[in-house]
């Protein structure tokens, strides 16, 4: 299973989502960032995938790299 760490790295540097949505339209070229809406998503688990192009914006708001987003964790052998 492939899980996102973007809530831990949020609370890591108290970025509240509005925070994130503004940073990432900020730094992005088109001017667009990533919408709030899919920001919430990423951070309820609703979501079903991740563009490239986000997870770029991302790493750029927060400065990090894409492993400190995202982990690869086993399933567990029930």
């Amino acid at each position: 299973m492939i899980k996102l760490k973007l809530r831990e790295k949020m609370e890591a540097q108290s970025l509240s989502t509005a925070e994130l949505v503004k940073e990432t339209a900020r730094i992005d070229p088109n001017g667009k960032g990533v919408h709030r809406n899919t920001v919430s998503k990423l951070l309820n688990g609703k979501s079903n995938g991740i563009q490239f192009e986000t997870l770029d914006l991302f790493c750029k708001a927060l400065e990090c790299d894409l492993v400190d987003l995202i982990e690869f964790v086993p399933d567990s052998k029930d």
